[in-house]
Formats: structure tokens, C-alpha cells, sequence
């Protein structure tokens, strides 16, 4: 691994495809104030010209490109372990910087932490529908310091996780210590979770940037497979906050943590009654409560019947 670059922020983009919406990404963090940073463009086999066009960019990035087409999720740990900062964005190509001071504040939170037990510094986003133009504040249900066992407890709950992860700057020590380098599924949830494995957030009450919904966004195409990736991932969280004592219930968290995977998967207009029995014979598998699985397959099926029946799915 090269030498860690104090203070210099590593802007991790995996991209695929989006060449006009890479760009306007790039200009707005070219846009950053008072603060050192790279950029990291992991292309993931695009044919649109991208290759191209980032070679062309004076040296401002980073270019690599995958040998094939491996999901956004190997790009951004591939961007990782190739990275030089102190600090880590992770962004993707089609969110974009309306804060030009975003990174040098989040930098800043960490910097006056004195005990240095923050893992993150994350911001608020506005959604833009790109259908219809729309753009939609979102704010986070809280700020200010979160202690990592009560975000986890909460986590995709009561404590919602950011947009995305480029509202967010990580400390790479933290990054570290979670684990980030040992997941396969790297994506914005389990980046979040790792950090928090080891150490608190911060939540500013300023928002950061845009995160666009589009036909192409990653969410409106949830595979069986992938949800069983997620609750691999969720696994080795579980099993890391049970060694770690974090928290008093960890069998609730993997049981909450589960059941927001399997909804993310139902609400999926391709999910079927297959791709539920895929899931469920890997939740099975782990062997933490037979009573708890048969539970949690009752309520899943439920709800995917009640979606059907309302003509949100099949």
C-alpha cells in the first residue's frame, strides 16, 4: 500500500457509463475549497468515451479500469486500497457538490475531534427526480454527534443512513479498523456500518450536494443474489459487533438489519416467491434462531403478498 498523505482527502468514483454525469461530479469537486485532495476514477468497462476523457484530464485523476464488468461494489474497494488519503470520499458518478466548503468543513469536525473518535463527518442532500425535474429536500432526522452503538442500534431506522456516501468524508483509520478492506458488497451501507464499527458519526445540518433518481440508479433493480450479498456483509458486521461488545442485543440488530434488506428486495418490482426462498435458505444457513427465521419468513411473505394483491408487484 503506498504512503498515507496527511490531510489529503481520497475521492473514490466508480463509474460505468455515465461519461456527462462523471463530469459534472468531477467539476464540482474540482470546485472544493481549502482542502488537498485526490481523485480516483475506477471505470468498470464503460464505452462511452470515458477512458478517453479521463486520461485527458491533466493529471487532476486517477484512471483505472477494471479488466471486466464487476458491479460498482469492487470499484469502490478497488478505489480504496488504491488510495492515499487521510481522509475518504466515496462518490458516485451521477451525485454532484452544491457546497464548494463541504469537504474542508467535514475535514475540519474530524480535525477539532480531540479524542479522535469519530469515524465520519456526513451532511444532508437534496434529491433530484430526473424525470420530472423535481428537487427534494431531505433531511436527516438528527445532527451533531451520534455515538456508534446507538447509531447502530438505530441504524436504517430511527437513524437513518445519508444519501449515498459522498455526503460524507470518512476517516481512513476508521475505515481501517471496521474492516472496509475484508468486504465484498462495498456499498454505501456496509461503508456506514464498517465506519461505525469504529467510531462515532457527526451529522451537519448543511446540505452537501445532489443525489439524482434516475432509470439507472443501482436501487431500481434488486436481484436475489444481491440481497443475500448484503446479508453476508451484514453478517460479518453482526459477527464483529458480538466480539467487539458493542452491543447488549446483537440478534436484534441481525433480525432488524434483515428485515430492512428483505423489504428493500420485496419492494423491488422483480422479486418473486424464488428469489424469497433463495434469501431465506441463506438466513437459515446462519443458524442464530430457527423461531426467529420462521417468524421473519411469515412477515416477509406477508408483505410481498400484500404488494401482489395491490398490483405494486408481479
Amino acid at each position: 500500500m503506498s504512503a498515507i498523505v496527511p490531510g489529503m482527502i481520497s475521492v473514490i468514483v466508480p463509474t460505468y457509463n455515465r461519461l456527462g454525469m462523471l463530469r459534472t461530479l468531477l467539476e464540482t469537486v474540482y470546485a472544493q475549497e481549502d482542502c488537498a485532495f485526490e481523485i480516483l476514477v475506477v471505470d468498470d468497462g464503460s464505452t462511452d468515451g470515458t477512458e478517453a476523457a479521463m486520461t485527458a484530464e491533466d493529471g487532476r485523476v486517477r484512471y483505472l479500469r477494471n479488466e471486466r464488468n464487476s458491479g460498482p461494489g469492487f470499484s469502490r474497494r478497488r478505489g480504496f486500497l488504491a488510495s492515499r488519503g487521510e481522509y475518504v470520499v466515496f462518490a458516485d458518478d451521477d451525485d454532484y457538490y452544491t457546497d464548494p466548503s463541504f469537504f474542508s468543513r467535514a475535514v475540519k469536525t474530524l480535525r477539532d475531534d480531540a479524542d479522535r473518535g469519530l469515524a465520519f463527518a456526513a451532511a444532508n442532500a437534496r434529491i433530484l427526480y430526473e424525470d420530472t425535474g423535481e428537487m427534494r429536500d431531505a433531511p436527516l432526522p438528527m445532527s451533531g454527534r451520534i455515538g456508534a452503538a446507538e447509531y447502530l442500534r438505530g441504524f436504517s431506522g430511527e437513524y437513518p443512513k445519508p444519501l449515498s456516501t459522498f455526503p460524507a468524508v470518512f476517516r481512513r483509520a476508521a475505515l481501517e479498523r471496521g474492516g472496509l478492506r475484508d468486504t465484498v458488497q462495498t456499498d454505501d451501507r456496509v461503508i456506514y456500518l464498517r465506519a461505525l464499527l469504529a467510531g462515532d458519526a457527526f451529522i451537519l445540518p448543511e446540505s452537501a450536494g445532489v443525489y439524482r433518481v434516475h432509470g439507472s440508479n443501482l436501487s431500481s433493480s434488486v436481484s436475489a443474489e444481491f440481497t443475500v450479498t448484503l446479508h453476508r456483509e451484514n453478517r460479518a458486521v453482526y459477527d464483529e459487533i458480538r466480539r467487539r461488545g458493542l452491543l447488549e442485543a446483537p440478534e436484534d440488530w441481525w433480525y432488524d438489519q434483515a428485515w430492512i434488506a428483505l423489504r428493500f428486495y420485496i419492494q423491488n418490482p422483480g422479486s418473486d416467491l424464488r428469489g424469497l426462498r433463495t434469501i431465506f435458505r441463506f438466513l437459515r444457513s446462519q443458524h442464530i434462531s430457527a423461531y426467529r427465521d420462521a417468524l421473519l419468513f411469515r412477515r416477509a411473505l406477508g408483505y410481498w403478498l400484500s404488494r401482489r394483491r395491490s398490483g405494486k408487484n408481479g
